[in-house]
This record gives structure tokens, C-alpha cells and sequence, in this order.
């Protein structure tokens, strides 16, 4: 059973909207679900804009397509049922979302109109919170520094407009690594500003996965390991640190993967094909950007194929 302390999440992407149309989506997931539900949705479609006009720096873009898929999806999520909440997640892990959100926070100016159009963006079609999705913040650019004034000055800014308009505050949340030291991502020894997450962020996000991948392929790895003997790159570990760094346990939601990855093995009786097996490259892909990577419905397809 579930309790009102349990946090379920679903990240759906808008490259989604084709196959899994967000009134499907919706539909099961209030049907399944408990009301202590938040339900997420990622725009991978919107991007921040920056052009020599400071009163358009850094605003939301939003496009038709944009436009129409936020009323479809928060309009039958809340139909369905309005305890369930729906987020608008902003940023992503790739290299244009690390620059864009980069150059939004380096300044204060730039922060100021970002959350302003953020907020705007989330009440015009009624989200119930923003989720910053800053996930890797470089030290070269003082991104965690960065990082903890954006924190702070969105929750300043979503306690301030529901004071105005006597509207439910934004809620806040964060995507973040599930190390709050990012040694084992880089050489910086970046550390995230636990401070700022606990006095500003209503939950964390810590991406418990990825522990392998593409980036090695001498052996074959467990993407999300619970535990591991011999290595730090395991969910318990990251877990146990973030505890350790002051972030509470009641503000922690374990993010699992919807995907798999995948190797080449060295055709060798005594390979087995187990976790640690030797590999000579990636295998199987959705496409040649999602190197190594699978879908969890293509998993399950290639596996009955096979």
C-alpha cells in the first residue's frame, strides 16, 4: 500500500507525443496511481532563447506544437484527476541544454527573466511546479554557485506570486546526479549546493542510473546497480552520501531508468554474458544518437526476437 509520503514520478518526453499521446498517458497513470502521485512532463520541444533584447533573454520558447500538447496533457491529467500534479521539467542532459541553462544563470538579470517566464509559462497552462533539470553544473563557470542563486531566487520568486495572486505556491523540484560530489563525473570535484536544495526544493530527483554504458565497452555493466562490493557507482552509495551532504531522506526520490544499454561480446566459451562479461563495443540501439541505448519496449521486443 502506499502512503502519503511516497512520491511515484514519470518523466514523458515530448518525442513521446506521437506514440504515447498525453491523454493515454494521463488516463493510466490516474487510474494506477495513488493521489500523493506527481506526474511529470518534459518538454524536450522548449528551449530557452537568449538574443541581444534583456527584456527576451533567456525566456521560454514556446512553439504551436508546444502550446497544444501543455492543455492536452495538463487538461485530461487534471480531469482525470486534479490531486495528481504535473511539472514542467526545463533543461535536459545534453550539451544545448548544459549551455543554455549555462548562460541563463550566470547572471542575476538573466535568472530574474528566466524564472519570470518560467513561472508565467507553468500558470498559463496550469502546472503545478517547476522541475530544474541542471543536471551536470561545470565549476569553470561557477555553475554550482550559479546553481544555489537559482534555487533560492525561484523560491523567493514562487512564494511571492502566489502571495500576489492568492494561488497554491509552485512547487520545486530538481534533477540532479546521485553523487552530490560529481569527482566521479570529472576531474572538478564540483559538489552540489545541498543548502540551498534543502531550504529552497521540495524533492530531489537523483538519477540513480547510468552507472555504465557506451563510455566503457571492455565489459559489459549494471545501469543501476543497488549495491555494489567493489565500486562507488551504486545506488546505496550515492544515497547514503546525499544523506550525509544534509539532504533528508523525506525529500529523496530514487530515479530508476526506463531503458537499457547494450553491449558486444567476445565470442568466448567461458563468457557467460553476465554483468562484467568482456565486450568489444555497443550493441543494439534505437539510433545511431542513442549509442548503446534502448527503449524498454525495444528491450522487451529484442528479447522475444531473440
Amino acid at each position: 500500500m502506499s502512503n502519503s509520503n511516497e512520491i511515484i514520478e514519470d518523466y514523458w518526453p515530448f518525442l513521446c507525443v506521437s506514440s504515447t499521446p498525453p491523454s493515454s498517458k494521463s488516463r493510466s497513470y490516474c487510474t494506477l496511481f495513488y493521489p500523493a502521485v506527481l506526474f511529470f512532463v518534459y518538454l524536450i520541444g522548449m528551449q530557452i532563447v537568449n538574443t541581444p533584447d534583456s527584456d527576451a533573454n533567456c525566456t521560454l520558447r514556446i512553439t504551436p506544437d508546444d502550446e497544444r500538447v501543455m492543455r492536452e496533457f495538463t487538461g485530461h491529467l487534471h480531469s482525470e484527476n486534479r490531486s495528481v500534479k504535473a511539472f514542467l521539467a526545463i533543461g535536459g542532459a545534453g550539451k544545448n541544454a548544459e549551455k543554455a541553462m549555462s548562460a541563463m544563470a550566470c547572471e542575476q538579470i538573466n535568472r530574474r527573466v528566466f524564472i519570470r517566464s518560467a513561472i508565467e509559462v507553468a500558470r498559463n497552462y496550469d502546472f503545478d511546479g517547476v522541475d530544474l533539470d541542471w543536471e551536470f553544473p561545470s565549476d569553470k563557470i561557477g555553475g554550482m554557485n550559479h546553481l544555489a542563486y537559482l534555487f533560492t531566487e525561484l523560491r523567493e520568486a514562487v512564494v511571492e506570486e502566489a502571495r500576489q495572486t492568492g494561488k497554491s505556491r509552485l512547487e520545486i523540484s530538481a534533477a540532479v546526479y546521485f553523487n552530490p560530489d560529481l569527482e566521479l563525473e570529472s576531474s572538478e570535484g564540483r559538489r552540489y549546493p545541498t543548502e540551498e536544495i534543502v531550504n529552497n526544493v521540495d524533492f530531489v530527483n537523483v538519477l540513480c542510473y547510468d552507472y555504465a554504458g557506451f563510455w566503457d565497452t571492455s565489459r559489459t555493466g549494471s545501469l543501476s546497480a543497488i549495491y555494489h562490493e567493489n565500486s562507488p557507482y551504486c545506488t546505496s552509495f550515492g544515497i547514503r552520501k546525499w544523506k550525509e551532504a544534509g539532504l533528508p531522506p523525506k525529500k529523496m526520490v530514487m530515479g530508476l531508468p526506463l531503458f537499457g544499454r547494450t553491449w558486444k561480446l567476445i565470442r568466448d566459451e567461458d563468457n557467460n554474458g553476465g554483468i562484467g562479461a568482456t565486450a568489444v563495443g555497443t550493441g543494439p540501439e534505437d539510433s545511431a544518437q542513442d549509442k548503446g541505448c534502448m527503449l524498454y519496449r525495444n528491450v522487451v521486443t529484442f528479447n522475444l526476437d531473440h
